[in-house]
C-alpha cells in the first residue's frame, strides 16, 4: 500500500525537510561570508589606509604656545606644544624628581624614546589624558611650565614626564601617540590604540 502524500505526517515531514534545507544554506552562507567578502576588499578599505589622520599645519604654533587638535577617531585630541630653546636644554638636564625619566613605562611609539619623547625637540606632541584614569590634563605656564592632571593633582613636566612630587611614584607618563610631521611642517597622527605603543 502507497503512503498517502496529504497526510498531515506526510505534509510535517515535507515542511521539516525544507526547513532543514534552508537552514543549511543559511548556515553555508554565513560561514563563506567572510571569504567572499575578502574578495571584494579594495584598497581604499584596506585599514593600514586609514591609520593616519591629519594633516594638521603646526606652522602657526610658536614657541611657548599649545594647540589643541580636535580627531575625529581615536584619541578624539591631541595637544601639540611648542618648546622654548631654553625648555628643551632642561629636559635634558638629568632630574631626580621624575618617576620614570627614561620613559621606560610609558606609552609611546619607540621614536618617542629620548629626554624630549618626540620626533622633534621643538614639538611635544601628546594626548592630553593622564593614566589610568583618563582624566584631562591642564597647563599651568606660570611660574614653572608644567601639565597638571586634574584628578589626581600630579604634574608632569614638558615632555609630558610625571614627577614624583606628593607620592605620584604610581603614576605613568602621558601618552605619545604614533605621529609623522612632513617636511612642509604638516602633522599626522596614527588612529590612538591603547596599549599598543
Amino acid at each position: 500500500m502507497m503512503p498517502n502524500p496529504d497526510t498531515p505526517d506526510q505534509k510535517r515531514r515535507l515542511y521539516l525537510r525544507v526547513l532543514i534545507k534552508l537552514l543549511s544554506a543559511l548556515a553555508i552562507l554565513l560561514l563563506l561570508w567572510p571569504f567572499v567578502a575578502t574578495l571584494y576588499t579594495t584598497e581604499a578599505n584596506d585599514p593600514q589606509e586609514n591609520l593616519w589622520q591629519g594633516p594638521f599645519p603646526l606652522t602657526g604654533v610658536l614657541p611657548g604656545q599649545l594647540k589643541i587638535i580636535p580627531l575625529a577617531r581615536p584619541p578624539g585630541e591631541v595637544w601639540v606644544y611648542r618648546r622654548l630653546p631654553g625648555e628643551i636644554t632642561a629636559l635634558t638636564t638629568p632630574s631626580l624628581t621624575l618617576v620614570d625619566a627614561n620613559s621606560a613605562a610609558s606609552q609611546q611609539p619607540p621614536s618617542a624614546r629620548n629626554p624630549w619623547r618626540g620626533l622633534s625637540q621643538d614639538y611635544f606632541v601628546f594626548i592630553p589624558f593622564a593614566p589610568p584614569r583618563g582624566c584631562r590634563v591642564r597647563a599651568e605656564f606660570p611660574p614653572t611650565p608644567t601639565f597638571l592632571d586634574t584628578c589626581s593633582g600630579a604634574r608632569y613636566d614638558l615632555a609630558g614626564r610625571v614627577l614624583s612630587l606628593n607620592g605620584q611614584a604610581q603614576l605613568k607618563n602621558l601618552p605619545v601617540p604614533p605621529y609623522r610631521i612632513s617636511t612642509t611642517g604638516a602633522l599626522e597622527v596614527a588612529v590612538w590604540q591603547p596599549g599598543v605603543p
